[in-house]
């Protein structure tokens, strides 16, 4: 088989191989959230291109929502107003909108989630710090936030399942640790608090984990949803072909020619071009076959047919 042969059929194979493989991953069901590298780098490239509007969104969201959350501020918090307001608008907020600026240029792309998780750290820093200058009693007035937090970094940032989970222990670990040691709190609401924020955890990533699979499960059809429609399309070209072929010599047939003599002639019509047309005949050939016989002939046929192409 000549070169070209074999690197049409060992494409042919791997193309086959590549559609048991995505089969495969289909049915197998990766619950482990994690592919093959080549395909788990594909993913996170499409996840991220995907999402990426949505995101921008979601974050700029997030920051008039630290705007507008300094109400509360003013609301509970007494004599330390002063200091929570310089962490919220003269500490937190020029780095949310760092973050908020950096989400608009080209290498968001490329760093969405580690940016997202560093804005989800920031917010809780944030509480952690108005929790701390504002007193024992703004304890309980700002613990939900961490609820809301858990939320949103498990659900409405679409991070992805083992980030989320990484992230939101981090927080649990440290909100805990905040309730034990910087701002004391009784047995039962340090346990009450934390049974809170673990349940809301759980919440948002039971939602992460099923988007996040959703998602890998449409990524892996619409790659072989590509590749079977990339086959059918070849199957077409090649059907095509032999409509356009002569089965003996492989050159184009009657019914091919007449279609490109229609399409040339008009061609030439417009640009107003000169039209060729070549005649070739194979001197003596009728003699030839009845000296040799038609299966000489056609041999002489499919040689000549294989010179002209």
């Amino acid at each position: 088989m000549p070169a070209t042969g074999n690197l049409r059929a060992e494409s042919v194979q791997a193309h086959d191989r590549e559609i048991d493989r995505l089969e495969w991953l289909v049915s197998a069901g990766h619950r482990w959230l994690r592919f093959p590298r080549d395909l788990e780098q594909a993913f996170v490239a499409d996840y991220a291109a995907t999402l990426l509007a949505y995101r921008r969104r979601v974050l700029l969201a997030a920051v008039l929502v630290l705007v507008a959350a300094g109400l509360l501020d003013l609301i509970f918090i007494g004599a330390a107003l002063g200091q929570a307001l310089w962490l919220r608008y003269g500490v937190a907020l020029p780095l949310a909108l760092v973050l908020l600026f950096f989400s608009r240029t080209r290498g968001f792309l490329a760093w969405q989630q580690p940016a997202l998780a560093a804005f989800t750290l920031l917010m809780a820093a944030l509480l952690f710090a108005l929790m701390l200058v504002g007193g024992p009693e703004v304890v309980a007035l700002y613990s939900p936030g961490f609820l809301l937090l858990a939320v949103f970094a498990g659900m409405l940032l679409h991070l992805r399942f083992w980030i989320a989970l990484a992230l939101l222990a981090v927080i649990g670990v440290a909100y805990t640790a905040f309730l034990v040691d910087l701002r004391p709190q009784p047995a039962e609401t340090v346990i009450t608090y934390t049974i809170y924020f673990a349940t809301a955890s759980l919440i948002a990533l039971f939602a992460s984990y099923h988007i996040e699979h959703a998602a890998r499960r449409q990524f892996l059809q619409d790659r072989l949803l590509a590749l079977k429609q990339g086959e059918l399309e070849v199957a077409n070209h090649q059907l095509q072909e032999l409509v356009d072929q002569d089965g003996l010599t492989g050159v184009a047939n009657r019914r091919h020619f007449d279609q490109q003599l229609l399409a040339e002639w008009s061609r030439a019509r417009r640009n107003g071009q000169p039209l060729s047309l070549l005649l070739i005949d194979l001197d003596y050939f009728k003699n030839y076959n009845d000296t040799y016989g038609h299966q000489a002939g056609d041999d002489c046929l499919i040689v000549v047919g294989a010179v002209l192409r």
